[in-house]
């Protein structure tokens, strides 16, 4: 893995649309991993691509590229010097608000990204409380871990358990 670049995995959820769950090591991605941009060469129709019903660009090439699988987000760090800054809380949000992650509900990140520091504290916050009222819409419109849990076991259930970020060593 060391020879592998900077940005070597930033196609990762291009590749594998149907993923739900990704532990990934921020020192082979950058924020473009949530971008469609870089995505353009994939629009080729020369190009092969993934086929089949859940790949957004044959879904509609002129669409926003989403990924509506991804549910969790494990963010690691190999313990390489200067990559603890490479994804921030930020751009996990900025892909939140523009629609990219439409299912994203939980993401962790390694503590030694240093998410809970004062620089980025207030911006971990605001990233799970989106993903708590993300959570929270699933429930109004029953979907995802909603679509049969009863009203119950909805007011039973702890929001910090099925939505929100931490870290961990």
């Amino acid at each position: 893995m060391p020879r592998l670049s900077a940005h070597a995995l930033d196609d990762i959820l291009f590749l594998l649309p149907q993923i739900r769950k990704l532990s990934i090591s921020v020192d082979y991605i950058t924020p473009a991993v949530f971008d469609e941009g870089h995505f353009h060469q994939f629009k080729d129709p020369h190009l092969p691509s993934v086929s089949g019903p859940s790949d957004p660009i044959a879904q509609d090439p002129n669409a926003p590229l989403r990924h509506e699988n991804l549910h969790t987000l494990e963010l690691t760090n190999s313990g390489n010097p200067n990559v603890e800054d490479k994804i921030s809380p930020i751009d996990v949000m900025i892909a939140l608000d523009e629609g990219t992650l439409p299912r994203l509900r939980v993401v962790r990140a390694q503590r030694t990204l240093y998410w809970q520091s004062n620089s980025t504290s207030a911006d971990s916050e605001a990233l799970a409380d989106a993903l708590v009222e993300q959570s929270k819409k699933d429930w109004e419109m029953r979907m995802g871990e909603y679509e049969v849990m009863s009203r119950r076991e909805y007011e039973s259930g702890d929001w910090g358990k099925r939505a929100g970020v931490w870290t961990f060593d």
